[in-house]
């Protein structure tokens, strides 16, 4: 039995790429600003654990929790994963 793709299925399929894009973007743009690839990286890596303590700090004002510490919980989560990936060799 084949299921047709609805106007709904693809206008969706449509709004998740640009979601997935857009969340993308914050990582990318220091490449395109700095020559140096490894201080882009770093710069990117800045950016982006900054980006998770703001994230964590909204999240939990939204949700009734504690924001500070929401936000350095999701700060230490994103040290600990850059610091996988440098050992890693990245």
């Amino acid at each position: 039995m084949k299921v047709p793709l609805t106007k709904d299925d693809l206008s969706a399929a449509i709004a998740i790429f640009l979601l997935v894009s857009a969340t993308a973007l914050p990582a990318v743009i220091p490449f395109f600003l700095i020559d140096d690839a490894h201080r882009a990286l770093r710069a990117s890596n800045l950016f982006l654990i900054v980006l998770l303590f703001v994230t964590g700090y909204a999240w939990a004002r939204f949700s009734g929790g504690r924001p500070f510490y929401a936000g350095i919980t999701m700060t230490c989560l994103g040290l600990f994963l850059v610091a996988i990936a440098v050992a890693l060799g990245g």
